[in-house]
């Protein structure tokens, strides 16, 4: 287990950057920048219910609100409970190809670090 990580990712149309860490102290923000503007989850961001897209001009904010159900823990073991019992459907969880791309970036990260 890292105490602090960050991760750097390059795609055709840009970059990305991830910081994360166990038992550091941070804002437990998230912050998504684009050319053309940025998305701002509240902290903390694995348990947000708010978050905003900001746009070149500042008067342009759109505001989201969603209620979830306690934190991301019950929806991932509603879905393997599902998964286990056969049921394959995913309303608004991820899906098997979302679960493998993530595992896929994991592992890359995993076997590039130093």
């Amino acid at each position: 287990m890292d105490i602090f990580t960050k991760a750097s990712f390059s795609f055709s149309a840009g970059l990305a950057t991830a910081p994360c860490g166990l038992g550091v102290k941070s804002e437990g923000r998230l912050l998504i920048s684009g050319t053309e503007g940025y998305i701002v989850a509240t902290p903390p961001w694995w348990k947000t219910t708010n978050f905003e897209i900001h746009y070149e001009d500042p008067n342009v904010v759109e505001k989201y609100n969603e209620s979830f159900f306690g934190d991301g823990l019950r929806y991932e073991l509603g879905d393997m409970l599902a998964l286990i019992n056969g049921i394959e459907e995913n309303r608004f969880k991820l899906t098997l190809e979302d679960s493998v791309a993530l595992a896929e970036v994991m592992e890359k990260f995993l076997s590039t670090r130093l």
